[in-house]
């Protein structure tokens, strides 16, 4: 800065020197300095040393380092944040959204730099977590972070697993902390794949193309970053994720990227390409005389850049409405979107919504002159919705969501016929006939041992495992299979049938005359078999059913804790939830437990006296 620092070392043990105000310009001046010998000598660096060997840069450019995050963490290639999950023993989806904060930040570089990717450490959990998540308990939360920007999801945690052969499950964790993603658990054959297709398909959608957003948020030139800690935006008098209304999109970006930009018919564009209609300056914020100067050039250029309260106005003022509106009042507050521009033109919407109950919700879209088609990400199809409507500029869309839906809304530059929706196809002349209870007994086949019955056992009717007499059932963790030949209720070729197995907790697989049916990961459990069933219909045709449902952890390990324990926990956390103090002898000659235990975990998250969790096919099963 062209002066020497010598004579204002005072001011670094509290003193003033010269004046108030010339200390703190003296304090600002220091401050940059070491924030951007920091960006230049630390991520900077460490970025052409892993160019230099081949490698990529991943970085969480966030947090307590001396530096300002904006330039900080754009010296990368994958940007990152972090989530952490919710309450694993919440009631609803909505409740288990965890910490999603500063998910949005590596969208933030990711949109105005140009980087393809915006990664997230993910699922992060602490004490909460015990084997008591399924795949179902991640998705609101995962597609909330879609949301926010993020398309690499980077899990925390996949602990090593040594005692497999023989199994020594559900084995080591990473102390008491962490989400259990790993082989080792009760789900992980069937309904990992399922759930890692579904954010596979999410995270290659939200990868392409640009981010599309109405406002550019300038956070100012403080070499600390103050203004990208949205948990305390409060204090510029701004509220959390939708500061500009629950249908505008928006970025926030530094005075480097302020420079950068140009004006183009009235809009900002940033270094990516990306373009926004506004850019809105964050209140009491540092701005350097270099970022003044291009501010000023964009407003002589015929860009809007106003205060963060007047943008939203400022826009609809000028005819640009809400990109996304949800026309459902119960909907508004919780559902969330993220709009993307495709490479060959397409305006592509990800709208989620953390229900706990199917509805059916009407959402509006700033397009028009295009055919929406709904992509949905659990199944891999493409339809059109079952209704929509293009007026006044916009284009109005039904979405129909089970519990924590999501889809893709896509509009293609050419108006197109979309395939018609199976909704559609039920619609046309279809007679709905009462659903068939399916009643009486099961045989169900326990799979996997670790104590439960060896041969097959009759249900007289469909009880949760949990509630069994059985010992060996009331505690058992793993898989079943249960096995039923039930009557075709179909009078004609021309019925579809469909089977509803009612609750199941927490995994499905369905098998129907020998045809077996992608995984029923989460709610409803529910699937069109008519594929599986004899062209002709006849009174005499038999359904042979066979479910294979399995359950987590927590039960066994409630059990096995009401037996002698064969290795010693440490008790210094208190609880008597801790962690092992030496992996037991017959753990490394892989012998099974003197003690007649089941299972076997390098920490203690359950005791005997926890209640057991409903397991096992509930019911009630129907065809329809």
């Amino acid at each position: 800065f062209g002066y020497d620092v010598i004579q204002w070392l005072p001011v670094l043990t509290g003193r003033v020197v010269d004046s108030p105000a010339a200390t703190e310009r003296f304090l600002a001046d220091f401050r940059r300095i070491i924030s951007e010998l920091f960006v230049e000598n630390f991520a900077a660096e460490f970025q052409r040393l892993c160019h230099a060997r081949g490698l990529l840069f991943y970085l969480e450019g966030y947090g307590n380092s001396p530096s300002d995050d904006l330039r900080y963490a754009r010296r990368c290639d994958v940007p990152m944040g972090e989530f952490w999950a919710g309450n694993a023993s919440a009631k609803s989806p909505a409740d288990i959204l965890g910490n999603t904060g500063n998910s949005r930040f590596p969208g933030f570089i990711s949109h105005v730099w140009g980087h393809r990717f915006v990664g997230a450490e993910s699922f992060t959990s602490a004490h909460g977590e015990r084997w008591n998540r399924d795949p179902f308990a991640y998705k609101a939360q995962g597609d909330r972070v879609f949301c926010q920007g993020v398309n690499r999801i980077i899990y925390h945690r996949w602990a090593h697993q040594p005692w497999t052969n023989p199994a020594n499950y559900p084995g080591m964790t990473m102390g008491p902390h962490g989400s259990h993603f790993e082989r080792t658990q009760t789900w992980w054959e069937d309904a990992a794949p399922a759930w890692l297709r579904y954010q596979a398909r999410c995270q290659w959608m939200l990868q392409e193309g640009k981010a599309a957003a109405d406002i550019l948020v300038f956070a100012g030139d403080s070499p600390t970053g103050y203004g990208l800690d949205l948990s305390r935006w409060h204090d510029y008098g701004l509220v959390g994720e939708n500061v500009f209304g629950v249908g505008r999109q928006w970025d926030i970006c530094g005075g480097e990227a302020i420079i950068a930009s140009h004006a183009e018919n009235g809009e900002v564009v940033v270094p990516s390409g990306a373009r926004y209609k506004a850019v809105a300056i964050l209140p009491r914020i540092l701005v350097d005389a270099a970022s003044k100067s291009a501010l000023d050039k964009l407003v002589s250029q015929g860009v809007p850049v106003v205060p963060c309260d007047e943008a939203d106005k400022l826009l609809s003022s000028r005819g640009t409405g809400p990109d996304f509106t949800c026309l459902i009042p119960e909907c508004v507050d919780d559902v969330r979107w993220i709009h993307r521009t495709a490479p060959d033109g397409s305006d592509v919407y990800f709208v989620a919504l953390p229900n706990a109950d199917p509805i059916s919700m009407e959402v509006s879209f700033r397009v028009t002159g295009r055919v929406p088609e709904i992509w949905n990400p659990e199944q891999g199809t493409v339809m059109s919705p079952a209704s929509w409507q293009a007026k006044d500029e916009r284009t109005t869309v039904r979405l129909d969501f089970d519990p924590s839906g999501a889809a893709f809304v896509v509009f293609r530059p050419t108006p197109t016929k979309a395939p018609r929706s199976m909704a559609d196809q039920a619609s046309d002349g279809a007679k709905r006939i009462s659903p068939v209870l399916v009643e009486g007994s099961w045989e169900v086949t326990f799979l996997d041992g670790r104590g439960a019955p060896s041969e097959p056992v009759t249900f007289a009717a469909l009880t949760p495992w949990n509630e069994h007499e059985d010992d060996g059932i009331r505690f058992y963790s793993g898989s079943a299979r249960y096995v039923k030949n039930i009557p075709d209720p179909r009078s004609s070729s021309g019925e579809r049938a469909t089977l509803d197995l009612g609750d199941v907790k927490n995994v499905a697989v369905v098998t129907v005359n020998g045809k077996t049916f992608p995984v029923l990961w989460k709610p409803p459990f529910r699937l069109d078999i008519t594929d599986a069933l004899p062209t002709s219909p006849s009174t005499g045709n038999a359904i042979h059913l066979s479910i294979k449902v399995t359950n987590m952890w927590p039960n066994r390990l409630i059990g096995d804790d009401a037996l002698p324990c064969d290795a010693e926990y440490s008790t210094k956390q208190g609880g008597g939830r801790n962690g092992i103090v030496a992996i037991p002898d017959r753990v490394n000659e892989g012998k099974p437990s003197p003690c007649g235990r089941h299972t076997f975990a390098t920490w203690r998250l359950w005791s005997k006296d926890d209640k057991l969790l409903p397991s096992g096919l509930i019911g009630p099963v129907r065809l329809m």
